[in-house]
């Protein structure tokens, strides 16, 4: 078997390549006038990522027994203070809502709600916690209109396009009371959109965002990735990985780490593979349904999926589905009943004793 000193020196070829690669690629792109400061500072830090990962030292905390039970009740009062997600049935299952230095993953299909489900967790979570969102998919004013839908209960794409009257209904009125109470609640000062719909950030830009939002507010703060693969392509392709499932295992590690170095939650939404049938009224697990997955099922402390329910009746503007807890390290593992309300943008849970 190799030696510690060989493995370490093999890593730090593998890494030189990479560097040699990389900087090829950049100054091909210079030459032909392609290559923006932007581009370059980011290159070097996810390039800095993966080495700071392969060589970071390691404390090695050694403790008896009777330290532990010393501080058994300040980790216990710790782990208590976990922030609510607005799911009754959810939080119940992972022991009051999202815990910090936790790394929980959002499956789903193209075009499920993963978005909203997330959107609307999020804001709930703002009110009371601060929260960074990474949004690679909808533009921070999408998710704004998402939001003004849901609290106003105004048509989406009133809010989303600023009808001023139709149909006899004064949106811009409905519209102004939204906005006026979303800005008197403190998730309007807590949640902060982190637009990356061209451009991804690094890791180490997203830590340090995240970091300095946290600061002086109460935690666990929350940091949502929206989408995982998206940014793992991205660090893909400035790093010269030659795999996206390498990327994602990468990612989902590094995302986890970050969670424990900044005492928060990572939220990390996923697309599922096309092959696992997007886990329709399956009784299979759906751990290893999302798509170039690499190693999240084990890096994940939680996974949940989002899934459409085909058997189950409802009204005829709402659409039923499935929130799956198919990992929890928090708790249990479930299944709860969501009702999806696409015309104002709002997951409701089903309560079965009602009906």
């Amino acid at each position: 078997m190799e030696s510690d000193n060989q493995q370490q020196r093999t890593t730090l070829q593998k890494h030189l390549k990479s560097l040699e690669k990389m900087l090829h690629t950049l100054n091909e792109a210079d030459n032909q006038d392609m290559l923006t400061p932007e581009e370059y500072c980011q290159s070097l830090q996810e390039l800095l990522t993966y080495a700071t990962r392969d060589f970071r030292s390691t404390q090695i905390i050694e403790s008896s027994v009777s330290d532990l039970l010393a501080d058994y009740w300040k980790r216990a009062e710790k782990r208590q203070a976990a922030a609510p997600t607005g799911l009754g049935s959810l939080d119940a299952a992972l022991n009051g809502g999202f815990q910090a230095k936790r790394l929980v993953t959002l499956l789903g299909a193209p075009g499920s709600g993963k978005t909203s489900l997330t959107n609307q967790v999020g804001e709930k979570i703002a009110r009371e916690h601060p929260v960074l969102y990474v949004t690679s998919e909808d533009t921070p004013d999408v998710l704004i209109a998402k939001t003004l839908s849901r609290l106003g209960n105004i048509k989406y794409s009133a809010a989303l396009y600023g009808w001023n009257e139709r149909d006899g209904i004064n949106y811009r009125d409905k519209i102004n009371a939204a906005i006026a109470d979303l800005v008197d609640r403190p998730s309007s000062r807590n949640l902060r959109y982190l637009d990356c719909t061209a451009s991804m950030p690094s890791i180490a830009e997203l830590r340090d965002r995240a970091q300095q939002h946290f600061e002086g507010r109460p935690g666990p703060g929350l940091i949502i990735v929206d989408y995982l693969q998206r940014m793992a392509r991205a660090i893909k392709e400035t790093t010269g990985t030659k795999e996206l499932r390498e990327a994602v295992t990468a990612l989902t590690e590094r995302l986890r780490a970050i969670a424990s170095e900044l005492d928060c939650c990572v939220l990390a939404v996923a697309s599922m593979n096309r092959a696992s049938g997007y886990g329709k009224n399956s009784e299979n697990s759906v751990l290893a349904a999302a798509k170039e997955s690499g190693d999240i099922e084990y890096t994940a402390d939680v996974m949940i999926a989002l899934t459409e329910d085909t058997k189950r009746a409802t009204s005829s503007w709402l659409k039923p589905f499935i929130l799956r807890i198919d990992k929890n390290r928090q708790g249990t593992t479930r299944n709860i009943d969501l009702d999806w309300d696409a015309d104002h943008q709002h997951f409701l849970e089903v309560d079965h004793e009602r009906n």
